[in-house]
């Protein structure tokens, strides 16, 4: 049974939905020479995807301590939530608003509108000017020969200033903090000590302040595996190892042997 119409069909009906009108009441009745069964009945609503009313910019510039507010919006049936999203962090508005854009407020937003159907995004940049550099990321950290480590790192934004970098290291062994000015995007750090852990991070620097990147650990996960066999990550790009071994913190390493495995007996 359609709306105002009847039809026969051989167990199926497809229904190609286009417009509010095409929903409704749909009932189905077996019928032989017999009789007829009861009508079961169900009810069709044709449902509409979100689509964008308003989209955010691709991108915003605004001066550190500015205000900014930015909307999105969308239509659906049924009817849409929209929300952003900022590192993670759900914001529960359509309306993104920034009383005082800090330094912090800097990065990529998402603006997700969804319902029951599907979900759209549209993304906007907010960058955050006449500010502070925004942290450094570490990419890679490469050793150079035996005592010696090579780090690269992606700026991040400089606040429309220049930048340097200052590359801060340490040991557990040594705690006391050493550090490299730089303005390029890499730096060769020496004098190292095999076999030891090192905590590396980059600041990056312009003339209104600095900011910290997060900390690298360089370390291989040294571990026993039962009573005699030694084990470790492997390396990326590694080609082979070689294990050492001293009695003591102030005895010498002594070379115990090469290898391309991740473990030794």
């Amino acid at each position: 049974l359609f709306p105002k119409r009847k039809a026969k069909f051989q167990g199926s009906l497809h229904i190609k939905a286009e417009k509010d009108s095409d929903g409704g009441i749909f009932g189905c009745q077996a019928e032989n020479s017999v009789g007829r069964s009861t009508v079961l009945e169900t009810h069709v609503i044709v449902a509409e995807p979100p689509v964008f009313i308003s989209r955010p910019p691709p991108e915003l510039r605004v001066f550190e301590g500015a205000p900014a507010e930015v909307s999105c919006e969308g239509f659906g049936d049924p009817l849409p939530i929209v929300y952003w999203v900022h590192s993670e962090k759900r914001i529960s508005s359509a309306v993104l608003s920034f009383p005082s854009v800090s330094h912090s407020d800097h990065g990529v937003y998402e603006c997700i509108i969804s319902n029951a159907v599907s979900s759209i995004s549209s993304t906007m940049n907010l960058i955050v000017d006449r500010t502070r550099p925004q942290p450094a990321v570490i990419d890679s950290v490469e050793c150079v020969g035996d005592e010696a480590m090579l780090v690269n790192w992606t700026p991040g934004f400089n606040g429309s200033y220049p930048q340097s970098f200052v590359v801060h290291y340490s040991s557990d062994e040594d705690p006391s903090q050493k550090s490299l000015l730089t303005t390029s995007k890499s730096a060769t750090i020496g004098d190292l000590k095999a076999f030891s852990k090192y905590q590396i991070h980059v600041e990056s620097r312009n003339q209104k302040g600095s900011t910290n990147s997060s900390t690298v650990e360089k370390h291989a996960n040294l571990r026993f595996s039962g009573e005699s066999e030694l084990r470790w990550d492997p390396v990326e790009f590694a080609r082979s190892y070689r294990v050492e071994s001293r009695y003591d913190k102030m005895s010498a390493f002594e070379g115990v042997v090469s290898l391309d495995l991740s473990s030794f007996l």
